[in-house]
Parts: C-alpha cells; sequence; structure tokens
C-alpha cells in the first residue's frame, strides 16, 4: 500500500488522492524526549513506545507519540512497563 520515499514519507495512493505523511526515525525521537538512541531501540524491542515498520526501517507517527504521551499523562506512568512479563533464568 505504500512506497518508501527519502526514508521520512510513506506515500499512500487512495485513489486518485495521495498523502504525504512525516514519520519520525530513531534520533528524532531521541531528541523529541531528552534520550538517548539506545533507549528508544530498547523502547522498541520491548513494544513499550508505538512504531512501525517498514522494511527494516522502525519509524514512529508522531500523532500516535502525541496520543502515547497524553495516555501515559493520564495514568500517571513515566516507568517503563513491558507488555509482556519478563521472565529470568
Amino acid at each position: 500500500m505504500g512506497i518508501v520515499i527519502d526514508v521520512h514519507y510513506l506515500v499512500l495512493g487512495v485513489g486518485k488522492e495521495v498523502l504525504m505523511k512525516k514519520y519520525l526515525n530513531k534520533s528524532e525521537v531521541a531528541e523529541r524526549y531528552g534520550i538517548s538512541v539506545h533507549t528508544v531501540t530498547s523502547w522498541t524491542r520491548l513494544n513499550y513506545i508505538p512504531f512501525f515498520r517498514c522494511g527494516r526501517l522502525i519509524r514512529f507517527c508522531p500523532s500516535r507519540l502525541d496520543t502515547w504521551d497524553e495516555e501515559r499523562a493520564i495514568e500517571g506512568r513515566s516507568e517503563i512497563t513491558p507488555s509482556f512479563e519478563v521472565v529470568r533464568l
């Protein structure tokens, strides 16, 4: 459904209408939250932050991050809580 160009934009063709949306990369997300790129990578591995893959690339939708920020503020969550149980062997 989409074609990647300039690795920051995704072009969605819907009939004759074409939508271009700006997506963020790991560096931009790290800058947005004042954290390291390594932390962003860890958050994606834990499925803590909303993201999607485009081939091998990981991208973040700014509007989904805004919603995620609002949900975390409402819940009063600031710590990382993975969506699965971590079992130590």
